[in-house]
C-alpha cells in the first residue's frame, strides 16, 4: 500500500486525482475505488492509502482507504 493525498475530487463525476507521498505524480481515481461505507467521497487534502493497478491508460488508484481529517 502507498500513502498519499488528494490533489482533486469532483464528486458530481466521481472521479479525482491523487498525489503517491514519495513522488509528484499525478494518480487517477473514481468514486467506487473508494473503501468506506456510506456517500463515498474524499475531500481535497485528505490523506489516503491506495494501491496502483496498471492499465493501457495509464496508473490507477484502487482500494483507497481515506483516513480520518484532522
Amino acid at each position: 500500500m502507498y500513502k498519499g493525498i488528494i490533489r482533486l475530487y469532483n464528486d458530481i463525476n466521481g472521479c479525482g486525482f491523487l498525489e503517491r507521498s514519495d513522488n509528484l505524480q499525478l494518480i487517477k481515481f473514481t468514486y467506487k475505488e473508494i473503501k468506506r461505507c456510506g456517500y463515498k467521497t474524499v475531500y481535497e487534502g485528505q490523506n489516503v492509502f491506495f494501491n496502483i493497478e496498471f492499465t493501457k491508460r495509464g496508473p490507477l488508484a484502487v482500494n483507497i482507504i481515506p483516513l480520518e481529517m484532522d
